[in-house]
C-alpha cells in the first residue's frame, strides 16, 4: 500500500494578541470570509466575554455543535475541534468547567452557494445563557461538503472514455456551485459492486470491510437511492477500502463519524488537521485503523457511542458516518505506483435514524505509510456511508 500525506490547506495558528469585545456586542451578525476566520472570531469573542467577567481562573467545557443533517455532516465536529484548539491555548480547558460553550449551525443557498450560520452560546455551569454571539459565512465548495456532506458527489465531466481516462475535467464556476448545492438539496446514493461511488459510473469510491478469523471481508451495502448504509454490531471491527479507477493518483481526506483518521496521530504535523492522503492511479488500498505513526495504526473498533473517539471529543452529531473527499493530485516527481496497463487484467488483492454506535480505537496493528511527492488540487469528488446496528441478533437458536 502506498499513500503519501500531507495537511491540508492552512495550519491552524494561534491568535496574536487579544482584542476584547463587550458581551452586547456578542450577538452581532457579520460576514466572515472563511471558516479559519470565523473559528478564530468566536475565539476571540468567548475570551473577551470570560475577562469580562474578571475571572481569569474560570475554566471552560466545549459541547457539541448541532446541524441540520446528523446523517452525513461533519462540522459539528470541525467546529468543536477547531474551537478546543483555539481556547485551549488561552484558557482552561475542562470537561465539567464554569462556564460551557455549545452552539448550532445552519445554511441557506444564495447565489448557487451555501451561507453558513454558526450560533455560539456560552452557559454557567447550571445551563443558564450567559452569552450568544452568531456568525455567518459564504462557504466554498470544498467547505459546503465538509459541513453538508452529500451522499455521493462526482465533479468530473461526462467525456468520452479516453479522454476522462488521461485527464482531469472537473466542473468549475456556476456549474460546480449548483453540482454541490444539488447534492446536498437531492442527494443520491450509487452503489456497484459492494463500492459506494461518487457517481452511477464514478471511478471513485469506498468499500467497507469486517474483519474475521479468517481476514477482512467486504461488507454488503444498502441503498435507499439517498443513503447508502452497512450493518455492523458493537465490537466489530472494520476497515475502510479507498478506490481509485482513475488513471491519474488523487487525494483522499478520509473522516470516522466526523473525525479525519489522522485526528489521533502521535505525530504533531498530523493531530487534528485534516490531513490528506495521496493514492496510485488504477489501484484501491485499505485503511484499517486510526493512524499514530506511519507504521502502526489503531483498529476501527465499533462500540457504544459513549465509547467512542467522537464522543471523547465532543462531537454528538457525526456518529456513525464514514466519508472520503477525493481531489486532483499532480505528481512532482516518478511515482513509486506500476502503471495501469501493468494492472489491467488483474485481480486486485484483498486487503480484505441518528446511530447509538460508533468508532473507537481498537488494538494497535502494523499498517505502513510510504511517500509521494504530489500537490493536490481541485475537489472531484465526495461519498458518506452510514453504519447501523444490525436488525437481528447474530446467536439465535437452531430452528427446530
Amino acid at each position: 500500500m502506498t499513500f503519501a500525506t500531507r495537511t491540508a490547506g492552512a495550519c491552524f495558528g494561534l491568535v496574536v494578541g487579544l482584542m476584547v469585545l463587550s458581551p452586547a456586542r456578542g450577538d452581532s451578525v457579520d460576514t466572515i470570509d472563511s471558516f479559519e476566520d470565523a473559528m478564530e472570531s468566536i475565539t476571540r469573542d468567548v475570551v473577551g466575554f470570560l475577562a469580562s467577567k474578571n475571572d481569569q481562573s474560570a475554566s471552560v467545557s466545549v459541547g457539541s455543535f448541532v446541524g441540520p443533517s446528523p446523517a452525513v455532516s461533519s462540522a459539528g465536529a470541525r467546529i468543536v475541534l477547531s474551537l478546543k484548539r483555539r481556547l485551549g491555548s488561552k484558557v482552561e480547558l475542562s470537561d465539567a468547567g464554569k462556564f460551557n460553550v455549545t452552539g448550532r449551525f445552519g445554511g441557506e443557498t444564495f447565489n448557487k452557494r451555501f451561507k453558513l450560520f454558526i450560533h455560539t452560546e456560552v452557559t454557567d455551569a447550571l445551563g443558564s445563557p450567559q452569552h450568544v454571539l452568531r456568525r455567518k459565512l459564504v462557504l466554498d465548495e470544498d467547505e459546503t461538503i465538509a459541513f453538508f456532506g452529500p451522499s455521493s458527489l462526482d465533479l468530473e465531466q461526462e467525456s468520452d472514455a479516453d479522454s476522462k481516462a488521461d485527464s482531469s475535467l472537473v466542473l468549475t464556476g456556476v456549474k460546480k456551485s449548483e453540482a454541490v448545492v444539488d447534492s446536498i438539496l437531492s442527494p443520491k446514493a450509487h452503489v456497484r459492486n459492494r463500492i459506494a461511488r461518487t457517481s452511477k459510473n464514478g471511478e471513485l469510491g469506498i468499500e467497507l470491510l469486517r474483519k474475521s478469523d479468517s481476514g477482512y471481508e467486504s461488507l454488503a451495502l444498502e441503498s435507499d437511492g439517498k443513503l447508502a448504509k452497512f450493518a455492523l454490531n458493537e465490537n466489530d471491527v472494520y476497515a475502510v477500502r479507498i478506490h481509485n479507477d482513475r488513471r491519474l493518483p488523487i487525494g483522499v481526506r478520509l473522516s470516522i463519524d466526523g473525525i479525519n483518521v489522522f485526528a489521533l496521530s502521535q505525530s504533531k504535523d498530523y493531530q487534528g488537521k485534516d490531513v490528506t492522503m495521496a493514492l496510485c492511479p488504477c489501484s484501491s488500498s485499505t485503511i484499517k485503523g486510526w493512524h499514530l505513526s506511519d507504521s502502526i495504526s489503531a483498529e476501527f473498533k465499533v462500540a457504544h457511542f459513549a465509547e467512542t473517539e467522537a464522543i471523547k471529543m465532543g462531537v454528538v452529531e457525526s456518529m456513525g458516518t464514514v466519508t472520503a473527499r477525493f481531489y486532483d493530485a499532480t505528481a512532482n516527481a516518478p511515482l513509486p505506483c506500476a502503471s495501469c496497463d501493468e494492472k489491467l487484467g488483474t485481480v486486485r488483492s484483498r486487503g480484505f435514524a441518528p446511530s447509538r454506535l460508533g468508532t473507537k480505537r481498537g488494538k494497535e496493528i502494523e499498517m505502513n505509510y510510504a511517500t509521494m511527492d504530489v500537490a493536490f488540487g481541485e475537489l472531484l469528488g465526495s461519498v458518506s456511508v452510514r453504519y447501523t446496528q444490525t436488525d437481528h441478533p447474530e446467536d439465535l437458536p437452531p430452528e427446530s
